[in-house]
């Protein structure tokens, strides 16, 4: 059975990705305009498609900007916390929602998942482990470290999906306010380029395929600085047999096999 993943958006201000399969896939967030996810999911994707499932990592607009429009008119559940739809549900009238528990494993279709805590400024905001066709992803996207819980659930991955959002000379050089650099550096933040190639020591396995690094933002982040940072961190590691991408900021569409 082959195996895609597609990202349709990845940056600070939007993101979307759909894992796909036999037939099936999960997206993970909804982070612009509805109708334009509507268009890439009908220009991107086979429209025969059965999207089982949004899961949403957290309430952020550029995580789920369109989310109610995609869930209400495909009639596709959103999955979240229970946390998380007590912050949302006001904004959830006619959609689906499933309730999942950090830590504990549940089926959509045949996707094995898992929601795992990550350290970021929200409410409730997790990373995801999904299990099928004999491989785990692992993907976490809002990050300010790769702390204990999400070391243990991505590693192990077959293919992982990793933040690597800012340059911490350009975050400290740009416009921004102080409170919002300190908020992006600090551990209920935003991954660096240096913190994501840094984890990756402590995140990646033997059996680890792919590689993808997400979430650059658009004014203190270039793809050349992720490249470069991780390029050395791998060979560093000895880890030259994994191939990896860097995906476009914006939107972005960009289909991969696995």
């Amino acid at each position: 059975m082959k195996t895609g993943i597609t990202f349709l958006a990845s940056s600070s201000a939007g993101n979307s990705l759909v894992i796909h399969a036999g037939g099936e896939g999960v997206m993970i967030d909804a982070g612009i305009n509805g109708d334009m996810l509507d268009g890439l999911l009908k220009s991107e994707l086979d429209p025969k498609l059965n999207i089982r499932g949004l899961l949403v990592t957290h309430e952020h607009g550029d995580h789920v900007r369109g989310m109610h429009y995609i869930c209400t008119k495909h009639g596709i559940p959103a999955i979240m916390t229970p946390a998380l739809y007590e912050e949302i549900k006001n904004n959830l009238r006619g959609v689906k929602v499933l309730l999942c528990q950090k830590e504990e494993r549940f089926s959509l279709g045949h996707f094995e998942i898992l929601a795992f805590p990550v350290p970021h400024d929200t409410v409730d905001p997790v990373g995801y482990s999904i299990q099928f066709n004999n491989m785990k992803f692992g993907i976490a996207t809002d990050l300010g470290e790769v702390d204990s819980a999400a070391e243990r659930h991505m590693l192990g991955s077959d293919v992982l999906a990793l933040e690597s959002n800012h340059d911490l000379d350009m975050l400290k050089s740009s416009q921004r306010p102080r409170i919002l650099k300190d908020r992006i550096k600090s551990s209920r933040g935003h991954l660096s380029n240096v913190q994501a190639s840094e984890a990756l020591g402590k995140i990646l396995s033997g059996n680890t395929k792919r590689l993808f690094l997400l979430h650059l933002s658009q004014e203190c982040n270039t793809a050349e600085k992720v490249d470069e940072s991780v390029k050395a961190r791998l060979e560093e590691l000895g880890r030259k047999d994994i191939e990896y991408h860097i995906v476009n900021k914006g939107i972005c569409p960009a289909k991969y096999w696995i």
